[in-house]
Order: structure tokens, then C-alpha cells, then sequence
């Protein structure tokens, strides 16, 4: 069967930190996150790059839940990732190695990929972002992003684009304020119906909102739970609601299902949450 969703984006080895212990050499990387939480619901496939080092435990695992056809495997090391979060979850990077994971490219994509019906594009810099949309279109994909304050507040310039020549545009709160200019949830959501596409916005605690493509706007409440790791809790609301939406679930079902899945997340280290879900039928 192919891939009805494709990933692509880093997948790297993390070594996180928390108020509730410490885990070193996890699975991780946001594209890894989002294809993991789309798996429960859809077919998918990813399409990233990973170095002779990379754990062939976890190359197995990920192949038992996502076709691994776009995964290159090159000389050089895996992505790594080493962060602490604070007691308020405010994150700070010890270490950030993009290792191979520089390599990705458009020309990575397997032929077996094309059938597919989507294509969702992790987070990295606007100007990347950019080719694999333009690639994406030319394809005739349904084309997703997430994006990271980083880039926005580096080359807001560019984010026009990725607003105008997307589908699925998922972004958190603060990354919603820094785009639109403004602090005023009101204010976000009237400057975000002035583009065509379907935008997520991600609000922690406060749930989520979406701003459909006929400019109404949905939104559903976060889940509470026991938060242990919050790394790539963004990343699975993204996979889950698109791996949803692939099913054929509305978008309110969609959101309501992405928190589910984010508060699992967000309750283990890791993708580690997540592997323990194994139908769909436990979230639905």
C-alpha cells in the first residue's frame, strides 16, 4: 500500500532534561514526532536523512510503523539534540548538531512517494520550507508546514509565502503574534483570515483554534494530564490532526483528536508516549 502521507524534516537522537528526570539517547526530531502520530490513523512515509551512527534498534522500530523508503542513511552522524526544560517548561539547548540531516533535499523523494495524497513539511528554515512547497504543489499535494519563532523572527519576509502557498499551516501562539504583529488573539485570527489556507493555532494549555479556509473559526480545549517531556508535543498535534483529517474526520474532530494525542505525548519522554498507542480506536 502506498504512503498516504508523507514527512519530511530531521529525525535525530535527543537527551532531554526535565523537572521529572533526565533521558539521554531518545528517538526524536520533529518530523519523526508528527509521521509517528499520523501513523495511528494513515498510512504514511518519511523523508529524512540519518548518519552510520544512527541506532538500528530505532531504524527498525520506525519501520514497523512508517514506510522508511525516503530515509537516507549517510556517512557522517544522526542529528542530536540535548535541551533543559525548566520548571515552567521554558526550554534551553545544550547542544544542537544538525549532523547529515543538512543533506535533505527534494531529490531524496522516492517515486513510490507520489501517489500519495499529502505532503507535510516539519520545521526548518523558510527558504527550505519553500522548496519542498513548490515541489509539493507541482505534485499536486495537499501541502502542510509547522514553523518555529526562530525563522519568523529571522525572516518574517519570507512567511507570506509559506502562508499564501499553503494548505495546513500550523503554528503556536507566540509564532502566530510574531507573523501577525500583534499580542491580540482577535487581532491574530482577523490577520490570518486574510490568507487562503487552513491555519492551526497551537495554544498550550488553552487548547487550539483553527481558522478554516471559508474564514470561520474552531476551537477545542487542551486535555489535562501529568506533563513529563513537552518536546514535540507541537510536532504530534500536527501528525495527528492531518493523519485525522487523511481519514476523513472533520476539523473540529481533528483538533480534538490532535490534543488527545498531544497529551499523550507530553506524558512520557520522548516519542515514547505515542509507541505505546497502537489503534486508532483508543483515541476516536
Amino acid at each position: 500500500m502506498f504512503p498516504e502521507i508523507i514527512f519530511t524534516g530531521i529525525i535525530s537522537v535527543d537527551n532531554i532534561k526535565t523537572t521529572s528526570g533526565e533521558k539521554n539517547g531518545l528517538l526524536g526530531g520533529a518530523a519523526l514526532y508528527s509521521a509517528l502520530s499520523a501513523s495511528i490513523f494513515a498510512e504514511c512515509g518519511i523523508v529524512s536523512v540519518i548518519g552510520m551512527d544512527f541506532p538500528k534498534k530505532y531504524l527498525a522500530l520506525i519501520s514497523g510503523r512508517i514506510n522508511n523508503d525516503g530515509i537516507a542513511i549517510m556517512r557522517g552522524e544522526t542529528a542530536r539534540f540535548s535541551l533543559i526544560y525548566d520548571k515552567n517548561w521554558n526550554e534551553r539547548y545544550i547542544e544542537l548538531f544538525f549532523g547529515v540531516s543538512k543533506y535533505l533535499s527534494t531529490e531524496l523523494f522516492p517515486e513510490n512517494y507520489k501517489q500519495a495524497k499529502m505532503l507535510y513539511i516539519a520545521t526548518m528554515p523558510p527558504e527550505k520550507q519553500i522548496e519542498w512547497i513548490d515541489f509539493g504543489k507541482k505534485l499536486g499535494f495537499i501541502v502542510a508546514a509547522d514553523t518555529n519563532s526562530v525563522f519568523i523572527e529571522k525572516n518574517r519576509n519570507l512567511y507570506d509565502y509559506l502562508l499564501e502557498n499553503t494548505d495546513f499551516f500550523f503554528l503556536n501562539e507566540r509564532e502566530a503574534q510574531l507573523l501577525a504583529g500583534v499580542d491580540n488573539e482577535a487581532s491574530i485570527f482577523d490577520f490570518l483570515q486574510n490568507y487562503p489556507g487552513c491555519y492551526i493555532v497551537k495554544m498550550g494549555k488553552k487548547g487550539s483554534s483553527i481558522i478554516t479556509k471559508e474564514k470561520e473559526i474552531i476551537k477545542t480545549s487542551a486535555i489535562k494530564t501529568d506533563v513529563v517531556d513537552t518536546t514535540g508535543a507541537g510536532d504530534s498535534y500536527a501528525g495527528a490532526f492531518l493523519g485525522a483529517y487523511i481519514s476523513g474526520y472533520p476539523l473540529e474532530r481533528c483538533a480534538q483528536i490532535a490534543n488527545k494525542i498531544a497529551s499523550i505525548t507530553v506524558s512520557d519522554f520522548g516519542v515514547n508516549g505515542i509507541l505505546d498507542i497502537n489503534s486508532c480506536e483508543k483515541i476516536v
